[in-house]
């Protein structure tokens, strides 16, 4: 894991963040001073925000994509379609990007700072701090966990997800 060589400032910041990933304890109450340094690493989709605008019979009974409607297999394909066109046209979907900051104490111990950042247009990019983790893989997991899908594995979103989250008359099934 590449770490960053922090101000000096903030290297006993770090040094509280990472004793409270790695032993437990109250959050550091000068956590909030980390929070402006993150790095980008790729783009998520929370499939369930798409799936409330989206993912509906009426929706596929609008356009020409579906002509059964109602039909899982009519479901499953309307929803693959509108995932792919979400990465594909970032602008008209709400695309967030995955910041991480790694940092490290003086004894070697890890953590990981993890943020989501959204463009809003002129307002510009707005992160949204979800926490500290131990490792990368536990920020990928928690993001996955609280529905959204990375740019790397879009291809890999199951049946059983989508269905999860498809609505019907308004409500999730």
């Amino acid at each position: 894991m590449k770490t960053r060589v922090m101000p000096k400032h903030l290297v006993p910041v770090i040094e509280n963040v990472v004793d409270y990933i790695c032993s437990g304890g109250p959050e550091p109450s000068d956590l909030k001073q980390l929070v402006d340094k993150y790095e980008g690493d790729g783009f998520a989709l929370n499939i369930s925000e798409l799936a409330s605008s989206s993912f509906l019979d009426a929706a596929i009974l609008s356009t020409q994509e579906g002509v059964g409607g109602g039909h899982d297999a009519d479901r499953l394909e309307f929803a693959r379609a509108r995932i792919a066109s979400a990465f594909q046209d970032p602008d008209e979907y709400s695309l967030a990007t995955v910041h991480f900051v790694p940092v490290e104490s003086g004894q070697g111990r890890q953590a990981i700072l993890g943020w989501l950042m959204e463009v809003h247009g002129q307002a510009g990019a707005v992160p949204y701090f979800q926490g500290v983790l131990s490792r990368k893989e536990d920020f990928i997991g928690y993001l996955k966990r609280s529905g959204y899908v990375l740019s790397s594995e879009r291809t890999d979103v199951t049946d059983a997800a989508i269905l999860r989250v498809w609505t019907e008359g308004g409500q999730a099934r």
